[in-house]
């Protein structure tokens, strides 16, 4: 991910590199995490551009549950995973990303409301 210019067309630089830096290492981190977990990932810090902690305020999902659904430690519940797949679709996140997502999340042959009618 490159670094993308400012409006000035300068490099960023202050909090914008800070942040570009965070999404970096996110994205290097979920390599070792749960295909879940690692596509989660590179929807918020590559397609979105956002920050865990921007998304969170964003989205509504706290930081924390964010974070250990980033990290593979929990599967997020069908709420928070309601919740982050519509505030990604207001976004215009490339629907195909977002099936995906459903897919891993309900497993194979599955869709997510296929799980949520079980």
């Amino acid at each position: 991910m490159p670094p993308k210019p400012h409006q000035n067309g300068h490099a960023p630089a202050g909090h914008a590199l800070r942040n570009l830096n965070l999404r970096k290492r996110s994205l290097a981190r979920s390599a070792d995490a749960p295909a879940l977990a690692r596509l989660a990932v590179q929807i918020r810090a590559d397609a979105l551009s956002m920050t865990r902690l921007g998304f969170a305020r964003c989205s509504g999902i706290s930081r924390g549950t964010l974070r250990d659904f980033e990290l593979g430690v929990h599967k997020p519940t069908r709420q928070t995973l309601r919740r982050f797949i519509a505030f990604c679709r207001r976004r215009k996140v490339d629907p195909q990303r977002l099936e995906e997502l459903e897919r891993q999340y309900a497993g194979c042959g599955d869709t997510l409301e296929h799980l949520i009618a079980r």
